[in-house]
């Protein structure tokens, strides 16, 4: 065998017995994942599904601590048991914008798609989504998602592994919501 040969087997077996989890390793993907949003002001819808449908599939609990506004209201659509509301939550919905009306048109039915039929019902009630930002507050949305207890809020955030909070920037700031659409939808995600 040359050289070269013995070399390159070398580092396949090596590589292949580096990409064998440890136990260690095996354990944190077990182990239950938290999201605590806190001041989330959304984006790209595409991304948001991605998101939740991570969370959905991961059995990732999320706890709505504070703003939770536009795409990020798609995390209402888990499973209740995924959930928990904290005093001083709230969600802010509005009709998707930023690319072309057809575009707008496909975000606006995708995000009502995605929520819960309360979340429907209620944005229903104040005339259905438009330009202006409709907020549900915590006294409304605390009828249908579990509260979490101060105690269990503060054991949510110590043991969060991942914080949805974004800092406060103008909407001109944040990438066109829907641009990328196309690309994103054929993509894989990682």
């Amino acid at each position: 065998m040359s050289a070269a040969r013995c070399i390159a087997s070398t580092l396949a077996v090596v590589t292949a017995v580096l990409a064998i989890p440890s136990p260690a390793d095996a354990l944190e993907r077990m182990r239950p994942k938290s999201i605590v949003i806190a001041h989330d002001r959304g984006g790209n819808v595409v991304n948001y599904a991605r998101r939740v449908s991570a969370a959905k599939h991961n059995n990732t609990h999320v706890t709505f601590k504070g703003k939770c506004q536009s795409a990020c209201t798609m995390f209402l659509a888990l499973p209740k048991h995924q959930t928990c509301i904290s005093r001083g939550a709230s969600f802010s919905f509005h009709r998707a914008y930023g690319a072309s009306s057809d575009m707008n048109a496909w975000g606006t039915r995708y995000l009502l798609k995605s929520y819960p039929e309360w979340v429907i019902d209620w944005i229903d009630q104040k005339g259905g989504l438009s330009n202006k930002l409709l907020r549900m507050d915590y006294k409304y949305a605390s009828q249908f998602l579990s509260t979490c207890s101060p105690a269990d809020t503060r054991k949510m955030v110590q043991k969060a592994t991942t914080t949805l909070s974004t800092k406060q920037s103008s909407p001109k700031a944040r990438p066109n919501t829907f641009a990328a659409l196309a690309p994103d939808l054929t993509r894989p995600t990682r």
